[in-house]
């Protein structure tokens, strides 16, 4: 049906269509533009050697980072940066 035709359903569902094409438009441009970062995330020169999920390869994600343990850290440690606070976590041994 063209968009001259759609007009006598109301204007409504006419202009649902022509704003769904320009939204499919833009998003296809946006895709376009990062098939650069994807390709490089995906690649060796980014990630390690490490099995990564299948949906999670072209992300960003960084499996080489590791966690250790801080027995000794408390929360006012962590807060002086606002961003850190999130990485504070507490946990206990099996012997308690």
């Amino acid at each position: 049906t063209p968009e001259k035709e759609l007009g006598d359903f109301g204007e409504g569902v006419g202009l649902y269509f022509i704003t769904l094409r320009c939204l499919c438009v833009i998003l296809l441009i946006a895709g376009l533009i990062n098939i650069p970062t994807i390709r490089y995330f995906a690649s060796d020169e980014y990630g390690s050697d490490e099995d990564i999920a299948y949906l999670l390869r072209g992300s960003a994600i960084c499996a080489t980072e590791t966690w250790d343990p801080c027995p000794t850290c408390t929360l006012e440690q962590w807060d002086f940066v606002p961003r850190t606070n999130k990485r504070y976590a507490e946990a206990t041994g099996d012997n308690g």
